[in-house]
C-alpha cells in the first residue's frame, strides 16, 4: 500500500516543529505510523497555540498530530 504523504511533506512538518519548538513549547516530536502503517508525525507540548492550530490546519488530515498535555475541561 503506497503512503498518504511524501518523504517531503514529512520531511517539511519536521523542519517546521523542529524550527519552533521552543516557541511553541514542544516537549517531543517524532514519526510514527497507524494501524494501517501510514506515517505521521506526533507533537507533544503543554498546550496547543492558535499559531500551531492554523499551521497544523493547512496541512493534509492525518500527516500531524497534536497532543497537549493541557487541554479544557
Amino acid at each position: 500500500m503506497p503512503s498518504r504523504f511524501t518523504r517531503a511533506q514529512i520531511d517539511e512538518v519536521y523542519n517546521v516543529l523542529h524550527a519552533n519548538w521552543r516557541d511553541w513549547r514542544l516537549e517531543s516530536f517524532g514519526t510514527g505510523s497507524d494501524e494501517q502503517a501510514q506515517p505521521f508525525i506526533a507533537a507533544m507540548m503543554f498546550r496547543v497555540t492558535a499559531e500551531m492550530a492554523e499551521w497544523a490546519d493547512a496541512l493534509p488530515e492525518g500527516l500531524v498530530r497534536l497532543e497537549p498535555t493541557l487541554s479544557p475541561a
